[in-house]
């Protein structure tokens, strides 16, 4: 089991009935807390999931540091508008 996490806040709706990847990748900092986090969550409440609220603090912070306009802290908008600033 891959637990995953929602990377878009704020977006309550459908935008097709199937799941499609945006094609990127959650940044290494947030990446690495998510990681943290599973085993956190195994040895607490006995089940593997993510830190939902913190993966969204986490981007929330990268697009206000990088100045992506986001009304839901998108990290497909991070990388739409800053994919050079991001791989660095």
């Amino acid at each position: 089991m891959v637990p995953v996490s929602c990377v878009e806040q704020g977006r309550w709706h459908y935008r097709s009935r199937h799941f499609e990847s945006a094609g990127g990748t959650l940044f290494a900092q947030a990446r690495a807390r998510k990681t943290r986090s599973v085993p956190e969550s195994l040895r607490s409440h006995g089940s593997r999931y993510s830190n939902q609220a913190e993966i969204w603090s986490d981007i929330s912070a990268k697009t206000a540091c990088l100045r992506v306009e986001s009304s839901t802290d998108s990290m497909a908008d991070i990388y739409e508008q800053r994919a050079v600033s991001v791989i660095s």
